[in-house]
């Protein structure tokens, strides 16, 4: 619903992380670092009756993934890399920019969603397995970088 934000509450500022509460729906996005050029997007969602309560970025992507959906990544200029739990309709939607600027790794076990822009960031979860992936090292010994998505990590796969 558009303006339809009752409370914003930033958690864990230092890493970028950001909930937002809009009426029953909860939305988690995290960005790193990013350069989004959002003015004109912003401009466009309050004429559709968002209301905006900071200047950030981060609460423009929130409000275009609730106007536009999926769609919101073909109105963003920049560099960016994030993920949405959508609570009310249960769906979890990553993008990452279309240059790929900014890295998006994700790993799946049979019921762990891990996310982050940096492997480095998986080590020390309690839920990673750390598996050397041998096709990926195989892929690099041959061509001394990775041609598909594979990562060194068994289930780490690099959003490509």
């Amino acid at each position: 619903m558009p303006g339809s934000a009752q409370e914003i509450r930033y958690i864990n500022r230092d890493e970028n992380t950001h909930l937002w509460l809009f009426r029953n729906i909860i939305k988690e996005l995290q960005l790193e670092e990013p350069e989004i050029f959002t003015e004109e997007l912003k401009e466009e969602l309050i004429k559709c009756g968002h209301k905006f309560k900071t200047k950030s970025d981060t609460e423009v992507i929130i409000h275009g993934y609730e106007e536009y959906g999926y769609d919101i990544v073909n109105k963003l200029r920049g560099m960016f890399a994030f993920v949405i739990w959508d609570k009310k309709n249960e769906k979890l939607f990553g993008a990452r920019d279309y240059f790929g600027i900014k890295p998006f790794y994700y790993y799946l076990n049979e019921d762990k969603f891990i996310y982050g822009s940096e492997i480095k960031s998986f080590l020390e979860h309690p839920n990673f397995k750390k598996e050397l992936n041998t096709n990926a090292l195989e892929n690099y010994l041959t061509f001394q970088y990775s041609p598909t998505n594979e990562t060194f990590f068994k289930k780490i796969i690099k959003n490509a």
